[in-house]
């Protein structure tokens, strides 16, 4: 059967999904063939459907369980600790500073490990260290408990959050690491959905079951244990085995050389410098949301206890008020996740088409607007609150998205575990830094002090990528279609160029 004028121009032939194609240099060199199309991503030769399928996969659970040990928080310090209200953003500041301490050393160095022993091992066990921390967290009867089992978690999301962009990065061709980022970004937003909606609601489900606080916080925990488990377990035999293909064939330099190249690389490369930035202030997007909006609302709903109650009806009230708060919360930061859903795809695509430093300033400029806003705020259950997290979340979504396309261009390929780590290691410095100022604003200013402070270091990191760009000369590959020859009719002969995005 003959192919029509446009099946040869296009010069591609579908079978299943796999796209076999040669690309050739101008030198007539191949640089890739029978490449598999996922999702309408171009995978990594030696990458299977199933492994990018199962980062997908992993990109869910990782997000679900981080926002979970945030939204949770605030159940644990009013039933198990029995923490007064005034005290809350404090100590909740002061948890997430130790945590972030522990990432800022750990997430570079698993990037480092990763690229010496393998993704695979990695992620896998990042997950299997997050159960051990939630199965944990139910014993931490005072701050000092709470800082150590809090630690534990920390370890494996350092080890997981190192991953995402990482794998990311190894499994997607250049030309289409927008859209990829933009699918992980989906899956980031339906785990923050499952965690808010759902998960959230374990202690006010098992509280209706009769539980009381400490026992329904077990329950929760423990659930939330088995999932994180069941999560390494996938992983571990879902994601492709070995290292990475070019790191495992570059020259390494021993671990503790290998430790600076991240630094290194920002200073020999402006837009690396801005990556690291951009990471400072979008995780800490994340991270500042899923903590203050249920603590917000749970001081919110405890406030309106009957203060005539004594007794185990006034323990039961605390224990129901928590519930409440952390649900409602949960809504909130549900509709975050729902709107990155909406806009992760538009922020992908805009990652392809346009620069991807003007990609960056706009989920920085809707982070701008989203958080300012809240300084408006009077009442947490009202509409506004509602809508101000729509603009939140496709903030969050697009900030998140850009940086990590960004760092994925600029960081080379036999030292990207490395760099992206570093990456990785100023997001958990941001989420530190503004935790522990925003737990101090919640309690001696106000409520939307953490967030009027993310709209002000969003603003700043916005500027200075606008007054960065011409300097940040982001390429990708670009294809120039010739005629087919006889010797390689059907098939598409490509120039491999670099043009600015």
């Amino acid at each position: 059967m003959h192919k029509t004028e446009a099946e040869r121009l296009a010069g591609f032939f579908v079978t299943k999904n796999k796209v076999v194609r040669e690309a050739r240099s101008e030198k007539g060199t191949r640089v890739m063939q029978n490449t598999v199309r996922v999702w309408g991503t171009r995978l990594m030769e030696g990458v299977a459907a199933r492994h990018i399928k199962t980062f997908y996969a992993a990109a869910f659970s990782t997000i679900m369980l981080a926002v979970l040990i945030n939204a949770l928080q605030p159940y644990l310090l009013n039933s198990v600790l029995g923490l007064p209200l005034r005290d809350h953003g404090k100590v909740s500041g002061q948890v997430g500073f130790v945590s972030e301490v522990l990432m800022i050393f750990l997430v570079g160095a698993f990037g480092l490990i990763s690229d010496k022993k393998g993704r695979r091992i990695v992620y896998a066990s990042g997950f299997f260290v997050m159960a051990l921390g939630f199965a944990l967290t139910p014993l931490s009867t005072s701050i000092t408990l709470l800082m150590i089992t809090r630690g534990a978690f920390a370890v494996g999301i350092a080890a997981a959050t190192a991953m995402l962009a990482t794998i990311a990065a190894d499994y997607v061709q250049n030309p289409d690491r927008g859209k990829a980022n933009a699918i992980m970004g989906i899956m980031n937003g339906f785990g923050a959905v499952a965690a808010a909606l759902g998960l959230a609601k374990l202690p006010r489900l098992f509280t209706a079951l009769g539980q009381d606080g400490t026992t329904a916080a077990w329950s929760t925990y423990l659930t939330a244990a088995a999932l994180a488990f069941a999560s390494g377990l996938l992983m571990l035999f879902g994601l492709k085995e070995g290292r990475h293909a070019q790191a495992a064939h570059e020259h390494e330099p021993p671990l503790w050389q290998m430790a600076k190249i991240g630094w290194s690389a920002a200073q020999n490369n402006i837009g690396i410098a801005l990556s690291y930035a951009a990471a400072f202030v979008a995780r800490a997007d994340l991270a500042v949301a899923g903590v203050y909006l249920p603590l917000w609302l749970t001081k919110h709903h405890s406030a309106s206890i009957d203060p005539s109650l004594s007794g185990s009806a006034s323990l039961a009230a605390i224990d129901l008020a928590a519930a409440n708060g952390v649900a409602a919360g949960g809504k909130l930061i549900a509709i975050i996740g729902g709107a990155g859903l909406v806009f992760a795809p538009v922020i992908g695509i805009l990652c392809d088409r346009i620069h991807r430093v003007h990609a960056l300033a706009i989920g920085l400029g809707l982070n701008v607007l989203g958080y300012g806003l809240t300084f408006f705020v009077k009442d947490p259950t009202s509409s506004f609150l509602a809508m101000t997290a729509m603009v939140i979340g496709f903030g969050q979504v697009g900030a998140v998205i850009a940086s990590q396309v960004l760092i994925q261009d600029l960081a080379p390929a036999g030292k990207r575990g490395a760099v992206i780590g570093f990456f990785g290691t100023f997001g958990a410095l941001g989420i530190m830094v503004t935790l522990l100022a925003g737990g101090f604003l919640f309690d001696a200013w106000m409520e939307a002090g953490p967030f009027v402070l993310l709209a002000v270091l969003n603003l700043i990191v916005m500027i200075a990528a606008l007054l960065l760009k011409n300097r940040i000369p982001i390429v990708r590959l670009t294809a120039t279609v010739r005629p087919a020859s006889h010797r390689t009719r059907g098939v598409r002969a490509t120039d491999v160029s670099s043009s600015p995005i």
